[in-house]
């Protein structure tokens, strides 16, 4: 090879706001035998888990509350002919725990007036399903706050709590429930029928802070929000985040395990001497040791040169371009003119030289 021409293996990490819609399991439970959540007064069984108080609950604290949620669960043991009751049975309570000094929340000063709070029970006067909505305005003031509460009813940015449907219960069949958030609307179905709905003002779609769920009791106060049933079962749940918008890059991150500094786009976790950006560009499996999909440059037969390399990722994920440079520590680096050729599973980049010592290299960005 000519020795005023040298391939550098470099690689740029810019990243655009180009982004790919998935969905995104946050926390999935079957509740047999144990927990993934933090256990309050309950027991487990080969049914699922087993609230053994009027506060029985599991809480759940995932890492963030997507706007466009999933939150899914099955029960048991519920009753439709509850008499005329003052009551209301709990099945899930949901509010921002910025504030909460200690678990368990209380219902008052923690719960009842929350930023956002969102509790579905069964009305026992009623003997139909009902769901409480509290969402703040979507302010800075409001995010940025050390107490998410409100302190008082007339405070209150905006909340709606109107009755859903009845359900007529067999108390030894199990129920799935599932409620879909939408940054305008909630809606609650059991075994996809929409039992109860509320619309969401444009202006606020407040997302938690710092989420927390309970299964089984809510924060309650006496017999409202409170177990009511004494065969009731829980089992099951999963929260989805419904469109989660990550890079092609983030994905191939989360799939390799690699969380922290070790999914930089710099970084290279399992010692191979490439970095996981090189290996995502390239299709190369992480820690493997195989350059074959790494970059080759030779002499064309018209006299020119030809870079070639396997394309790992499509060109809406990364962008791959050839670039040099006289002078290395000028970090001066110039997109030259090129043409595309295709042999096998490599690409070819055909380009002529000019008179310049000159240094090469395969520039691939994440878009």
């Amino acid at each position: 090879m000519n020795p005023r021409v040298l391939l550098i293996l470099l690689a740029s990490a810019t990243i655009s706001q180009v982004a790919i819609a998935e969905q995104r399991v946050l926390i999935e439970d079957a509740l047999i035998s144990g927990t993934v959540g933090i256990l309050g007064n309950g027991a487990h069984s080969a049914d699922g888990f087993k609230p053994t108080s009027k506060d029985g609950h599991i809480r759940y604290e995932p890492r963030y509350w997507p706007a466009w949620a999933s939150l899914e669960f099955e029960v048991k043991g519920m009753q439709s002919d509850t008499g005329n009751e003052d009551w209301d049975h709990a099945f899930l309570g949901i509010y921002d725990a910025r504030g909460v000094e200690v678990e368990p929340a209380q219902y008052w000063g923690n719960f009842r007036e929350n930023y956002y709070r969102f509790n579905l029970h069964w009305r026992g006067d009623r003997r139909l399903i009902k769901c409480v909505i509290i969402s703040a305005e979507d302010t800075e003031e409001r995010r940025s706050a050390p107490i998410a509460y409100h302190g008082g009813d007339d405070s209150r940015d905006w909340y709606n709590e109107p009755n859903g449907q009845a359900v007529d219960w067999d108390p030894d069949k199990w129920y799935r429930f599932r409620i879909v958030w939408k940054p305008t609307e909630v809606r609650v179905t059991v075994d996809n029928k929409e039992i109860w709905k509320s619309s969401i003002p444009e202006t606020n779609p407040y997302l938690p802070v710092e989420p927390r769920i309970w299964l089984g009791s809510a924060p309650r106060n006496g017999n409202k929000y409170a177990n009511h049933f004494e065969n009731i079962v829980y089992r099951n749940f999963k929260l989805t985040d419904m469109q989660y918008e990550a890079h092609g890059f983030d994905l191939w991150t989360e799939e390799q395990g690699l969380s922290g500094t070790d999914a930089e786009v710099g970084a290279d976790p399992d010692g191979n001497q490439l970095t996981n950006l090189t290996e995502f560009a390239l299709g190369i499996e992480h820690g493997s040791h195989d350059r074959t999909n790494l970059p080759r440059m030779r002499s064309s037969e018209n006299g020119g040169y030809e870079l070639s390399f396997v394309k790992g990722q499509e060109d809406t994920v990364v962008a791959y371009e050839l670039v040099s440079t006289t002078d290395l520590e000028s970090g001066d680096w110039t997109v030259i003119s090129s043409t595309l050729a295709v042999d096998g599973d490599r690409m070819k980049l055909l380009f002529s030289q000019d008179r310049e010592t000159r240094f090469y290299r395969l520039r691939y960005k994440l878009k």
